[in-house]
């Protein structure tokens, strides 16, 4: 992506501060009325819609986000059991059936199934219900501002090979998270999930951009958030969310998407904390990314054979 293309298009700006202002309220209700974990759910469930209404019509999304709905709840209910990984790996497999309608949607489906693992709120049936409600404000606010989806399907084969490496991905990652006791390890997961797709060459050149973004991002937010004021941080964290979804919705915006993405959530999260924690939460989330992408570029040598047709290219 050059440098002029960084410049994002007013109408660009416009689509995605009405997807923001559309999607906000959902979540400002809930965390005012109800309570902080199924704000944070329905927060989720937007999450995992971002890459579906780029890519896929509107029954598809629908499909997702019911998915997506049950994957939340029944993590919830299963927290810190070993029946946890056994979800986990069925949310990867469900990549076999997303992979045949197009490469890469709904890939945080695994991640957020992870991180509501995590959580352990008192009411799964809510966080499901919250993910739902929170996809569906994603699909409406999409399909007002009238954002195309534009299939790529994988070959059958592929789908099935891609779902199989990403549950032992994802397997592997929760493993080590849980014996190196990382207090945000589903950063590791997300950057994982994000990056290895099944497309020959699509996860390397992911995997850079993403290691660029979150580095450039982790860095300039760190800086500020150490110095500046919770007020400073809290804005600035909601010019970046803007900018974020913004290149989110252009088709080659990937690396500013995730260097704008990295500053609104560190600014939010650094936002109360020490010079010290911020600058700890900013190296912890480079090197999670650095983490989940050398494991999906491990699994991509594995995976993706020379001489074997991968989607988008001839037999």
């Amino acid at each position: 992506m050059s440098l002029v293309r960084w410049v994002p298009k007013p109408a660009s700006l416009a689509r995605a501060l009405a997807i923001i202002v559309i999607a906000a309220v959902p979540v400002v209700l809930t965390w005012f009325f109800v309570e902080k974990q199924t704000a944070l759910a329905v927060y989720r469930g937007m999450t995992l819609m971002v890459a579906a209404v780029t890519q896929v019509g509107t029954a598809h999304q629908i499909g997702i986000a019911l998915i997506g709905a049950v994957g939340a709840a029944v993590a919830s209910a299963f927290e810190g059991t070993p029946a946890l990984l056994a979800i986990v790996v069925a949310a990867c497999l469900t990549q076999w059936v997303f992979n045949q309608w197009s490469v890469a949607i709904a890939a945080q489906l695994p991640a957020m199934v992870a991180a509501f693992s995590a959580t352990a709120p008192d009411h799964p049936w809510r966080q499901g219900l919250a993910t739902f409600v929170g996809a569906l404000f994603v699909i409406g606010a999409a399909s007002l501002v009238k954002v195309r989806g534009t299939p790529r399907p994988a070959d059958r084969r592929v789908a099935a090979r891609h779902a199989i490496a990403l549950a032992f991905g994802c397997v592997a990652l929760l493993l080590i998270n849980r014996v190196a006791g990382f207090p945000h390890g589903n950063w590791g997961v997300l950057a994982f999930c994000l990056v290895f797709v099944p497309v020959a060459g699509h996860t390397t050149a992911k995997l850079r951009q993403r290691l660029v973004g979150t580095t450039v991002g982790a860095v300039a937010a760190g800086s500020i958030a150490a110095v500046a004021p919770p007020a400073v941080c809290f804005a600035l964290a909601a010019v970046c969310a803007v900018l974020a979804v913004t290149y989110a919705t252009m088709d080659d915006g990937y690396t500013p998407f995730v260097t704008f993405l990295t500053p609104t959530i560190l600014l939010f999260y650094g936002a109360y904390r020490s010079p010290l924690q911020v600058v700890g939460l900013a190296g912890e989330r480079v090197g999670l990314t650095i983490l989940g992408g050398l494991l999906a570029l491990a699994l991509t040598i594995w995976f993706v054979r020379p001489g074997r047709p991968q989607a988008g290219q001839p037999a």
